[in-house]
């Protein structure tokens, strides 16, 4: 009997043991499966993405945008995707969309959101598309005189290598990330190889240098910031004049001068003038309206406009000031875009300083001090040109980009680089330029004409840049969620 009951016992440790196999087994199946399907969620993420960079603008409207029918076979499994836009996206600078995957493997779900926002131009203190007009042209050096206080982006590749005068380095000149198109960089001493010699040119090492990153291409046309300034996308004017409709911005058929006045603190006078009429736009951001004056008229109404100032000509002369911005319970932005047609090769020229009433401070947060009640400016056009009638010293606050797709010869320079007299160029902003003009001449260390570069990034241009600026087609992540 005793031989029974152990063969008895020996059996029930044997079905136990088996039965611990089989829920081991399916534990290890579900976790594979679990694993499947969250790598099939991340491919549909990717899905995504690669159709929001294939599009040739955000994608407007506020619908959610189902990009698989039914759903796509990978592997063991299948996924599903839409693109959710932020219900903000109409009134929003750039735009916000969540990636929403489904992977699903054998019953086995996993599902994944990602949040990602279109990118600005702003979020690059410097930016070129080439770093020299031809192969003819003599080169430009970043030297010791030079310093970019911010992300630094070039497309150079083949004749318009950037060029780094890395003789006897006193402080670096780059101070953050510094990506290239290209595959290398013309230094006139030996190239750095110690962490030392990277150090002495970039505050963030070797770490800050990236090469072969892919292109980013400028815009091929001003059309968003016409239609802003129009304040609809179709039945633009013709006729020479200034057009401020209400649900737009400020629309000039011509050429014309621009002047910007800021007569207190929330308020925004632009002064418009072609031949000898000048029309004068008045923006009260405590009240919220706006005040057209013209030679035979004045008109109010409510409302602050889109921001967009638009030119279909060259702008002749700009300067001026910009008036705050309001911080506090109901904060309200004073920020401009000033465009001319860059596509149709339309100029912009700086005839005296550019500036914020309250100058913004690039050493705090963007959060923080003067950042919140500064102006935020963005200035577009074919050619962004100091004039001679700037003077010597010349501030320009705001991101200056010059330059499209479609054009050969946009860039940002000085005029009479080489023979006017000396001083210093202050962007507190960005630039970005289609090929990279020169700004004074040197002799060894010495200057000799022109401008001393100096450039400050502004942070804030990252996530509130000028209202309808332009877009680099990429898409920046803000968050990364499995559900």
């Amino acid at each position: 009997m005793m031989g029974v009951t152990a063969v008895f016992g020996c059996m029930m440790i044997g079905i136990s043991v088996v039965g611990l196999q089989a829920s081991e087994t399916y534990k290890a199946q579900r976790v594979r499966k679990q694993a499947q399907a969250f790598a099939l969620a991340e491919s549909g993420v990717e899905y995504a993405r690669r159709w929001l960079l294939d599009q040739a603008a955000p994608p407007a409207g506020t619908q959610s945008i189902g990009l698989t029918d039914n759903p796509i076979e990978l592997g063991d499994g299948t996924f599903t995707v839409s693109v959710v836009p932020d219900l903000n996206n109409p009134t929003n600078r750039l735009k916000t969309y969540i990636l929403r995957s489904t992977g699903q493997v054998d019953g086995v779900t996993q599902n994944v959101d990602v949040k990602m926002r279109s990118q600005s131009f702003g979020r690059y203190a410097y930016f070129s598309d080439q770093e020299s007009a031809s192969p003819m042209s003599s080169p430009i050096w970043f030297g010791q005189r030079d310093k970019i206080r911010g992300p630094f982006f070039t497309n150079n590749t083949n004749f318009s290598w950037t060029n780094i005068d890395n003789t006897n380095p006193q402080r670096p000149i780059f101070d953050a990330s510094v990506d290239m198109n290209g595959d290398r960089i013309n230094y006139m001493q030996t190239a750095p190889r110690s962490d030392a010699d990277f150090l002495a040119l970039y505050s963030l090492g070797r770490s800050a240098v990236k090469l072969a990153v892919d292109r980013i291409e400028l815009p091929s046309t001003t059309t968003v910031q016409a239609n802003a300034a129009w304040g609809a996308t179709s039945g633009h004017p013709t006729t020479q004049g200034v057009y401020v409709p209400a649900t737009g911005g400020i629309y000039v058929v011509g050429s014309a001068s621009v002047l910007l006045e800021a007569p207190s603190q929330y308020v925004q006078v632009v002064k418009i003038t072609q031949g000898s009429t000048t029309t004068t736009v008045s923006i009260d951001l405590a009240s919220k309206q706006t005040t057209v004056t013209t030679p035979t008229n004045t008109s109010t109404r409510a409302g602050i406009g889109t921001g967009v100032l638009f030119v279909t000509g060259d702008i002749t002369s700009l300067k001026g000031t910009m008036a705050n911005s309001i911080n506090g319970s109901t904060p309200v932005k004073s920020a401009m875009t000033i465009a001319a047609d860059a596509a149709a090769g339309k100029n912009i020229t700086i005839t005296g300083d550019v500036e914020y009433l309250t100058p913004s401070n690039p050493d705090i947060a963007p959060d923080q001090g003067n950042n919140l009640v500064a102006g935020i400016m963005g200035l577009y056009a074919n050619k962004i040109r100091v004039g001679t009638a700037a003077g010597a010293n010349v501030r320009i606050d705001g991101l200056v980009m010059a330059g499209s797709s479609v054009r050969s010869d946009g860039g940002f320079g000085a005029d009479s680089y080489d023979s006017r007299s000396p001083g210093t160029l202050i962007i507190n902003g960005g630039l970005i330029q289609k090929v990279r003009g020169p700004v004074g001449t040197f002799r060894g260390s010495t200057q000799v004409s022109g401008f001393i570069k100096d450039y400050y990034y502004d942070e804030r241009m990252m996530d509130t840049p000028p209202p309808f600026f332009p877009t680099t087609g990429k898409y920046d992540m803000l968050s990364w969620k499995q559900k």
